[in-house]
């Protein structure tokens, strides 16, 4: 027998009696590791080596043989995660059923319990441990005594190693079940189950049925057929109550039992009573032999039938089930036939055929131990043997999808090995109430400027934030945060989808949201436009700059204000029927014509208005409103006075299109070739449609970036592209109030 020797927190085997491994019992074919011819053989070798071989009264072999020392299964983690799964023992754990344990890892025990979070007394030979790692294991031995590593035996006749010598085997349930045939210095050991989910696993039965009701004194009684579960037993049985010779029985009534293993322990099963009468008489009908049970579907042995001694000819039954393949019930039965001249019956007996039991067994594992009312539970997984069970009834289940709150005790119903609607436990469930959920709102902010960015309260729906679909109130004024007007702002509140309903939050505080200074204050020279004065509109702005030739710089398009033009350098071209520079001629929007800063709320610049307006020459005073979609800061109450020079006809009423070097070439694009000329290759222009502000975003860092990068040898270029995030604070499409304003000079002598 193997000696292994176990400390409390760990699994160690030792060799103890290593005189056992110079036998010459073969290799074990299961075991991987090296030939014996190989250099890093490990078994001893008594000839060569005297020193691995102690002798038979040492408990421990010498610490200089690597072989011999003491080596360690851990069974965890640092918490000693093992477990030593169990039959009898009260300090043990039975694996759950969601475990792919199976008896044949472990020797044929089915059950095995050493310990759990204490050490426990005794010495548990025979038992299975679970270990989630193992860093060595030695041991040696065979027949019932061989170790094994889920199934596979660790030794034969000679020391074998795991580990160290050779590949373990495949974990099983996220370790290894380690069957231990003795243990020497038994100390306890430490563990806890491993994480599977389920019940216990199912029970092995084990059952006698087809013995006879009846027999006649002297002739044979077929044996009753014994299973464990579905496997037919057939060797380790022994009998209770049976009579001292099945071939030749005598006389008498006989209530019979059958002993035999079945799941790892000897267990007993009821075969029934068989009743033996003498010979009969010479013109008696006899039936014997009769079954007094069976299971559907496995054919039924029909009884005998004589008449006196001799078989009876023409028989036929009555109340008999199909003999080759019965239905479940119950049947009395009888036989007639001619006997001594004469049709006479015999009564056979009672037979009792119980439905048949699956081929394979439906088990139900999985089912989570608590779960939150409304919130999804997953369903337990059903299989039929190992394959998933088709066709799953449930019985005293939540509503998986949103369960309501209570408990649960589940069942799983299902066809399964030929059977139709086997049942299965999966084991009870808690569904506990859906703790309240509630939507809040952070502080608004104390004070801002109309216009400046403004980040809104944060909302949460739990610890969940919510970004999206959040509705805003507030009085006297409800908050826009991207674009807050003057003014001041309590009981705000955000209203959005919480717990499967709308909820609203109050956003605690007082929002003062004062006024941008206005254009007057900065001396610009021109009135404050307010909504509602005369000549004054709203209008949107865009921007772009695509260099080609303007059209208030055709004679025909000017209306009397001809806007001048240039060539690809920026020099003025007198030929004002030069070709544009999109149609492949040499004329240029002349590149001073960029937007600049007057003062730090007045700018000049140049843009392109509606064809209808026939607008050449004319000047418009913009007032900024908002900040458009972003800025980096705010360009509210600034005033600019553009110049129309050209046209678009994308470009509708109420709509001015500044000209911004780098806001976008748009349609046309002659401003490339403008580049190259100034010696600048494949420039980054950005976007067509918007240029470097929305390729970069809202970054104004980045938009310089690229400003230096394209414009770096056209200095009137690049002043402008500058100015779009200095002055103009990288805002995207801001709106304005306007109207019709005298051209200054300073934008005439560049028109």
């Amino acid at each position: 027998m193997k000696k292994i020797s176990v400390s409390l927190t760990a699994v160690v085997i030792s060799a103890i009696a290593l005189f056992m491994a110079c036998s010459d019992e073969p290799e074990n074919p299961f075991n991987p590791i090296v030939s014996s011819s190989s250099s890093e053989d490990i078994s001893p070798n008594c000839t060569i080596d005297p020193s691995l071989c102690p002798s038979s009264s040492s408990s421990e072999s010498s610490s200089q043989d690597p072989l011999s020392s003491s080596v360690e299964i851990i069974p965890g983690s640092s918490s000693s995660a093992g477990i030593i799964p169990g039959s009898s023992s009260s300090a043990g754990v039975i694996p759950p059923s969601g475990c792919a344990y199976k008896p044949e890892w472990c020797n044929g025990v089915a059950q095995a319990s050493v310990s759990l979070e204490v050490p426990i007394a005794g010495r548990p030979e025979g038992k299975c441990f679970f270990a989630t790692d193992i860093k060595t294991f030695c041991a040696w031995g065979d027949g019932p005594n061989a170790s094994m590593i889920n199934g596979v035996e660790v030794g034969q006749g000679s020391i074998n190693c795991w580990g160290n010598h050779g590949k373990l085997p495949e974990k099983a349930d996220g370790g290894y079940y380690v069957f231990v045939g003795g243990l020497n210095d038994w100390d306890g050991t430490t563990g806890s189950a491993p994480s599977c989910s389920g019940g216990n696993p199912p029970e092995s039965d084990l059952t006698c049925t087809g013995l006879a009701g009846t027999a006649i004194a002297g002739t044979v009684i077929t044996l009753p057929i014994v299973r464990c579960d579905d496997a037919v037993v057939t060797a380790g049985i022994s009998w209770t109550g049976a009579p001292a010779s099945w071939t030749s029985p005598a006389a008498g009534s006989y209530t019979v039992s059958v002993r035999a293993n079945c799941g790892g322990a000897v267990k007993v099963a009821e075969c029934g009573t068989v009743t033996v009468t003498p010979p009969p008489s010479n013109n008696e009908l006899s039936c014997t032999g009769l079954a007094g049970s069976g299971t559907a579907g496995t054919a039924i042995s029909q009884p005998t039938v004589r008449c006196g001694n001799q078989a009876a000819a023409g028989v036929t039954w009555t109340g008999a089930p199909n003999w080759t393949s019965p239905a479940a019930g119950s049947y009395t039965v009888s036989a007639r036939a001619n006997c001594g001249g004469t049709s006479k019956t015999a009564t056979c007996g009672n037979l009792v055929v119980a439905p048949a039991t699956p081929t394979e067994r439906l088990t139900c594992t999985g089912l989570p131990a608590a779960g939150t009312a409304g919130s999804a539970v997953l369903q337990p997984t059903v299989r039929c043997g190992n394959q998933a069970a088709a066709g799953v009834t449930w019985t005293g289940a939540p509503n998986w999808t949103s369960p309501a709150a209570g408990s649960y005790t589940v069942s799983a119903r299902a066809n399964c090995g030929g059977v139709t609607g086997v049942t299965a436990a999966c084991g009870s469930i808690t569904i506990n109430p859906r703790p309240a959920v509630t939507l809040t709102c952070g502080n608004v902010p104390a004070t801002t400027q109309a216009g400046s960015p403004v980040t809104a309260p944060s909302v949460r729906c739990g610890t969940s934030p919510v970004t999206n679909n959040i509705t805003w109130a507030g009085s006297p004024r409800t908050p826009v945060w991207n674009n807050l007007t003057a003014g001041t702002y309590t009981n705000v509140k955000a209203t959005a989808s919480c717990d499967g309903r709308n909820q609203t939050a109050d956003c605690p505080g007082t929002m003062n949201v004062t006024a941008p200074a206005s254009s007057s204050s900065g001396n610009t020279g021109y009135p404050v436009l307010k909504q509602g004065d005369p000549g004054v509109r709203t209008a949107r702005t865009t921007r772009y700059w695509d260099a080609c030739k303007p059209h208030c710089s055709w004679t025909g398009n000017a209306g009397g204000n001809l806007s001048k033009s240039c060539n690809i350098s920026g020099a003025t071209l007198n030929d004002a029927g030069a070709a544009s520079a999109c149609n492949g001629g040499t004329s240029f929007t002349c590149m001073s014509q960029a937007p600049w800063r007057v003062s730090d709320n007045l700018a000049y610049g140049f843009a392109a208005v509606a064809p209808n307006q026939f607008s050449c020459g004319k000047c418009f005073q913009l007032q900024f409103t908002n900040n458009g979609v972003a800025s980096t800061g705010s360009i509210i109450g600034k005033t600019m006075i553009v110049k129309a020079s050209n046209i678009g006809y994308d470009v509708d009423s109420d709509h001015f299109d500044i000209m911004i070097p780098g806001g976008g070439v748009g349609q046309f694009d002659a401003l490339s070739n403008q580049i190259r000329q100034s010696g600048v290759n494949n420039a980054a222009l950005g976007s067509q449609y918007g240029g470097f502000r929305t390729t970069a975003g809202n970054n104004p860092a980045k938009v310089k970036e690229m400003c230096a990068a394209a414009f770096r040898n056209l200095p009137d270029l690049k002043k402008g592209c500058d100015w779009y995030v200095d002055w103009f604070m990288n805002a995207d499409n801001p709106q304005v109030l306007y109207k019709e304003v005298t051209c200054p000079a300073e934008l005439n002598a560049r028109y």
